[in-house]
């Protein structure tokens, strides 16, 4: 059995973040996640999968509750950023972009008046664009 995954074994696998409600889905997973070839060809007791099984669920559990009692998720500035997900421009105001020129303002010098106005229409042509998405495709 080879240690290395080769690359087309990725190209289905999409990321996302893990929330709570994820629970039952990783519970699901972890019934599944084991080298199967393992326990077949006699390498591993089915008390030994199952107990693989329970300390990845463990694991993932924790590692969930963690992720979402340590990271600072309701940080201003992860809320304002919803506006850059192309799915999401239409629910984001113009306030989101604004937060930003506002805390970074040596970065983003749109300071004045007829500036802001600018980015204002900018983020309305944003939010009306026709943009394809993914599940467009399907």
């Amino acid at each position: 059995m080879s240690d290395a995954v080769p690359p087309s074994a990725l190209s289905e696998v999409q990321l996302r973040f893990l929330c709570h409600d994820d629970i039952e889905n990783v519970k699901l997973l972890c019934g599944d996640w084991f080298p199967i070839e393992l326990l077949e060809a006699g390498d591993i007791t089915p008390q030994e999968v199952q107990l693989f099984q329970q300390g990845a669920l463990a694991f993932l559990v924790r590692a969930v509750e963690y992720g979402i009692n340590k990271l600072p998720l309701k940080e201003a500035l992860l809320r304002h950023t919803r506006f850059v997900d192309v799915q999401q421009r239409t629910e984001c105001g113009v306030e989101d972009a604004l937060y930003f020129i506002d805390r970074f303002q040596e970065l983003l010098p749109f300071h004045g008046p007829e500036e802001q106005d600018k980015v204002c229409e900018e983020f309305l042509e944003y939010q009306l664009m026709d943009i394809p998405m993914p599940q467009d495709h399907l």
